[in-house]
């Protein structure tokens, strides 16, 4: 749907944007310039059976991104690799959908053009597009890690051609934290996630997950296994404490590898999955 357009500034039109998605439950949000980069070149995915979309190809001229995320319990999350975490994935996932899907309406009741991306429908890559909207960095495991909810949120977006104004990418220090970290891939029962530094694949510098044999596992364990999320050190409850520990560590290497000593002593080099609300407890 395109309607009559309205008459907005780039910058009314960023903050109706922001302020709606937020008003419906983002947690964090931001817009990105769209990168050609990250949209996928063919549908393939199918629901409902629709073949007739199978490997059709993508056209996406929109110029927007405005994406966004949900934050995922951290008492759900620590009970990972067990069901709980599963169930919260998929309640924050369609959450997601959902915001999307209002939003989209939104622009588009502006007059402008705008598509919905959620676990039922991407154009395109959606953590490097969160990268650029400015929510935080890449970790080692491959997740989006943002200052406020570290690793624990899903992703969702609404491309347009609304005319906005885009957000810069930021260094919280992620990077630099997980070269030295590695627990994540420590802990992963598939031994999935690199212990070796980046590398180029694909153009970009980064560590590359084996997607393969941590698909095989999930199909092993019966959940989105998550065990990285949990164990992660930004993925803390958003205490006092460790609302300062994550300032300190966005600003200073040495706080750096202070944290991460410190996080090894208090919550142990495996950490070990804790029991989660009691309604979500299953024999």
């Amino acid at each position: 749907f395109k309607g009559e357009s309205l008459s907005l500034s780039p910058t009314e039109a960023t903050e109706r944007v922001k302020g709606f998605g937020r008003h419906l439950g983002a947690g964090l949000i931001g817009i990105a310039k769209l990168d050609p980069l990250w949209i996928y070149s063919h549908r393939g995915e199918i629901f409902h059976e629709n073949w007739q979309d199978w490997g059709r190809e993508i056209q996406l001229n929109h110029r927007y991104a405005s994406v966004f995320t949900t934050e995922m319990s951290f008492e759900m999350i620590a009970a990972a690799p067990h069901t709980p975490t599963s169930i919260e994935s998929r309640v924050q996932y369609a959450k997601g959908a959902s915001i999307a899907t209002q939003l989209a309406a939104f622009i588009a009741n502006l007059g402008y053009a705008a598509t919905a991306n959620h676990f039922r429908h991407y154009d395109l890559l959606l953590v490097p597009a969160a990268v650029d909207a400015g929510l935080g960095e890449v970790g080692r495991f491959g997740y989006l890690i943002t200052k406020k909810f570290g690793p624990r949120v899903r992703l969702a977006a609404v491309t347009t051609d609304l005319p906005l104004i885009a957000d810069k990418p930021v260094d919280i220090g992620v990077e630099d934290f997980c070269r030295d970290c590695k627990k994540c891939a420590i802990c992963c029962p598939s031994n999935s996630i690199a212990m070796a530094d980046q590398r180029e694949v694909n153009g970009s510098l980064r560590w590359k997950l084996n997607e393969e044999t941590c698909f095989e596992y999930w199909g092993k364990v019966g959940t989105g296994c998550n065990i990285c999320m949990r164990v992660c050190p930004w993925s803390h409850a958003g205490t006092l404490p460790h609302q300062l520990i994550k300032i300190l560590v966005s600003r200073n290497w040495m706080a750096r590898r202070l944290f991460t000593t410190m996080d090894d002593i208090f919550y142990g080099r495996k950490p070990k999955s804790k029991e989660p609300p009691a309604w979500a407890r299953f024999n």
